[in-house]
């Protein structure tokens, strides 16, 4: 069955079922981007979090209301993340998680950043370094 645009945003329609992996391919750079710049775990999340309202934003429309703890990344199990019953309950969300391929994107973003999540935890003596390097030179005045 052939994928035929449906509108400019990068959905696209394979039977019933609705595909956005243009959107997908549009927001992977940055958060790949921002992941390899990530010093922490909570740096992470923030990226996580970023991504996958932009994500949501752009394929529910902004309609879609997102509150803060309602789209986590859980960081060690499999899904890596968290949908809360709040934005599942949400039309504009449902609708599209039930007919697309979210889903699997979704997905996609939370395995990437469970991953930098776990190597940052296997790694805490480099990323507390890296966060408290104080950019001094030993025996160089405060002042």
């Amino acid at each position: 069955m052939s994928k035929r645009p449906t509108d400019v945003s990068g959905e696209y329609k394979t039977g019933d079922a609705v595909s956005f992996t243009q959107v997908e391919k549009d927001l992977i750079p940055n958060l790949r981007k921002g992941l390899n710049e990530a010093e922490s775990t909570e740096d992470v999340k923030k990226v996580f979090d970023k991504a996958s309202r932009a994500l949501l934003q752009l394929t529910c429309g902004p309609e879609l209301f997102i509150e803060q703890e309602e789209l986590l990344l859980t960081g060690e199990n499999e899904p890596y993340y968290q949908i809360s019953p709040t934005l599942l309950a949400q039309k504009p969300f449902a609708e599209i998680w039930d007919n697309s391929d979210l889903p699997r994107i979704l997905g996609k973003f939370a395995s990437l950043a469970s991953n930098r999540y776990r190597h940052l935890l296997k790694n805490p003596d480099k990323t507390e370094a890296k966060m408290h390097r104080s950019g001094r030179r030993e025996g160089r005045p405060l002042g």
